[in-house]
């Protein structure tokens, strides 16, 4: 099962606090995990769903995490991208919310 880490596409920097704990979960895994590691971005929509500003610094943590013993990718098959519009919208308008929107709205959204 792939373990998975959420980052904001928007975001330039990583957070000290995001580093230590990506940090401590890799000390924590069997080094054959870093095969099934998973990047999910969240809200990409105003990055036209690419990694956008977060890519550069995620690439430079994993340079200094990966070795010999441990490699982890960053490659369009182990990058994901979650909109949390879209799900919105298509929980509003499924049972028993049924919100209607007008088509303008629905065109956009869905």
């Amino acid at each position: 099962m792939p373990s998975a880490f959420l980052l904001k596409p928007n975001n330039s920097k990583v957070s000290s606090v995001f580093k230590f704990c990506v940090l401590e979960l890799l000390t924590n895994l069997n080094k054959s995990a870093s095969k099934n590691i998973i990047f999910l971005f969240t809200n990409p929509r105003g990055t036209f769903f690419k990694p956008g500003n977060a890519s550069p610094a995620l690439r430079a943590l994993l340079n200094q995490i990966n070795s010999a013993e441990m490699n982890i990718p960053l490659t369009q098959s182990d990058t994901f991208f979650v909109d949390n519009e879209a799900f919105r919208f298509l929980v509003a308008k499924s049972p028993p919310n049924n919100v209607r929107f007008s088509d303008e709205d629905a065109s956009e959204l869905g």
